[in-house]
């Protein structure tokens, strides 16, 4: 259905209005007025009979009927009326008949007027006419007195036309009139209507740029007193979003953020199962932006993770729990859950488990690796006790007894001692304050001492450089245990002939100290693994690796420099044409 315009409406309004204002007159001329017309067209015919009786009576004397029809062609063609004088039913003159056709005109005694004129002296009739072929009024009046005529009527003639012709006159000004004011009245309603339309507009596009986005649109003027309140409205409204949506801001941030700081990655996929968006912990699986609008099988090529996504979408499950592998040493918990509120849409949740598996992997290895290098010291301190209880050895002999049983015991208090150095490490990295700053010149310098009579046993070149010199965070018994394990590293895998330097470099901020020697390359499958718990490596060439400790000093130096703030790392080999050299290296803040 079409809807009409407020112009169109105030238009077509105002134009009923008139309609049923103009009504009475435009009934009153078609049923009244005519007759009015007519009416006076009648009454005029009879005042113009009377002047004409009135001017025959004073003409005087006639000679004939013949100077009598002279006299009615005159007065017809002054004054366009049709004058006829009838006696004894005869007419004996005409203005519109030549006088010597009268003789062939009917007899007009039986005419209507004619009866009434000779019964009351005046007559009026209204008839087609035979002789013109059109319709008259006729009025006749009975004369008599003059000279030379005898006594008759008089008949004056009036066509309707003429009646007609004036009150299609009056009629068609009439009209003009009206189609006058019915297009005033349009201009009026146009003119009239424009402020109100154009405030009208005003407040539609204000209305329109509100449901566009522009929530600082106001209506600023209303010149129409009955508009203000819905001018007010508008902007009451659009007051109320500009709060809403900052308050819908505010929480869409505090959820982005809240998404983008969960450690497990999610997914939100909609209805059709394609990706919609992810936090930042999911980016690393499917990449910032590259998936979206994909489905979970084209991002991850992994039919297991999409069946389960199906599985959730087609209704089956509300919530699916799978584990998946991305890759080595990647491992991921993922649930698939539908989300209530929103039909359709679901939730995949990433929680890495990759790290969890590695502790658990470490805990074992942890526990496998403590109980061999228990047991087999307390296997061969058992053995020893036992033989020398159940046999009576020489001297010789149980002194290596004992000897062997001292030195399986040495054994495990090391690894003890290395255990509790490492939990020791691990503590103080949980707790807390900041170390002190201490110089590690001093320390670095005790140290090499320290070694330097195994050093010079094995014929090995020890050397401290005087840049290993600053002021580090740690304390001196952190410090020394760090230097004497890479020391004692060093000196382990480095053969007879060899040299070990300690040295340091500074970058912006940070103090690097080196341990440096020139023994046989790490392995590279050891490279990655060299900082872990009970980890030795199998470095060719060096046999007094191979009887060494329990492969718990690198790990104990990596905790401390952790817990210290600071860095730790392997680089080897350091001559790359004959593949030897190993250089530890640690970073600290310098200050």
């Amino acid at each position: 259905m079409k809807t009409l315009s407020l112009r169109n409406r105030l238009l077509f309004g105002i134009w009923a209005l008139l309609l049923l204002t103009v009504a009475p007159p435009v009934v009153y001329l078609t049923l009244f007025l005519r007759a009015d017309f007519m009416e006076e067209a009648q009454h005029e015919a009879f005042q113009d009979l009377s002047i004409a009786t009135w001017l025959l009576g004073r003409h005087g004397s006639f000679s004939g009927p013949e100077e009598l029809d002279r006299l009615l062609k005159d007065y017809e063609a002054r004054t366009g009326r049709r004058l006829s004088y009838i006696a004894s039913g005869k007419v004996i003159a005409d203005s519109s008949v030549p006088y010597p056709e009268l003789a062939n005109l009917d007899d007009h005694a039986a005419r209507p007027e004619i009866k009434a004129a000779v019964e009351s002296g005046r007559g009026l009739h209204r008839r087609l006419s035979a002789s013109l072929d059109r319709e008259m009024i006729y009025v006749a009046e009975s004369a008599s007195g003059i000279d030379g005529i005898p006594a008759g009527i008089l008949r004056l003639a009036v066509p309707v036309s003429e009646v007609q012709a004036h009150f299609n006159k009056t009629a068609s000004a009439f009209l003009w009139v009206l189609a006058g004011t019915f297009l005033l009245a349009g201009l009026v309603a146009r003119f009239a209507s424009r402020p109100l339309l154009e405030t009208l507009g005003s407040m539609a596009g204000a209305a329109r740029e509100l449901g566009a986005g522009n929530y600082e649109r106001r209506i600023r003027h209303v010149p129409w007193v009955e508009l203000q309140p819905l001018g007010e409205a508008v902007n009451t409204m659009a007051d109320n979003i500009c709060s809403r949506n900052a308050e819908l801001e505010a929480r869409r941030a505090q959820l982005e953020a809240l998404f983008n700081a969960l450690h497990q990655g999610v997914v939100v996929l909609d209805a059709q199962g394609r990706i919609e968006s992810l936090n930042r912990a999911a980016e690393p699986l499917f990449g910032s932006g590259r998936y979206m609008g994909q489905t979970l099988l084209e991002a991850s090529m992994n039919p297991e993770l999409q069946h389960a996504v199906d599985m959730v979408r087609r209704g089956e499950r509300r919530q699916i729990r799978i584990i998946l592998e991305f890759g080595p040493g990647k491992a991921y918990e993922v649930t698939a859950a539908a989300m209530q509120a929103q039909e359709g849409r679901m939730l995949a949740v990433f929680r890495d488990i990759g790290e969890e598996r590695r502790l658990e992997r470490m805990r074992r290895d942890f526990t496998a690796n403590v109980s061999h290098e228990l047991k087999t010291p307390l296997t061969s301190i058992k053995g020893y006790a036992e033989m020398l209880l159940d046999t009576e050895p020489n001297e010789e002999r149980r002194r290596e007894y004992l000897e062997t049983i001292l030195r399986n015991a040495e054994h495990m208090s090391r690894m003890v001692s290395g255990l509790l150095t490492l939990a020791r490490a691990e503590h103080d990295a949980d707790g807390a304050e900041p170390a002190a700053a201490v110089d590690i010149g001093p320390i670095a310098a005790e140290a090499v001492t320290a070694f330097r009579p195994r050093a010079e046993a094995k014929n090995i070149e020890l050397t401290l450089d005087p840049d290993v010199a600053g002021m580090v965070p740690g304390g001196r018994d952190a410090l020394t245990e760090v230097l004497s394990n890479l020391l004692d590293n060093a000196l382990k895998y480095t053969p007879a002939g060899g040299r070990v330097r300690v040295r340091a470099e500074r970058r912006p901020g940070r103090l690097v100290v080196r341990v440096e020697d020139n023994g046989p390359a790490v392995p590279e499958a050891d490279r990655e693994r060299i900082f872990e718990r009970f980890f030795r490596s199998s470095v060719p060439g060096a046999p007094e690796a191979k009887t060494g400790g329990a492969g718990l000093g690198l790990a104990i130096c990596r905790r401390i420099v952790k817990s210290l703030g600071g860095d730790i790392w392997l680089e080897s080999p350091l001559d790359t044409a004959t593949d030897t050299g190993a250089a530890f290296c640690f970073s600290l803040e310098e200050r």
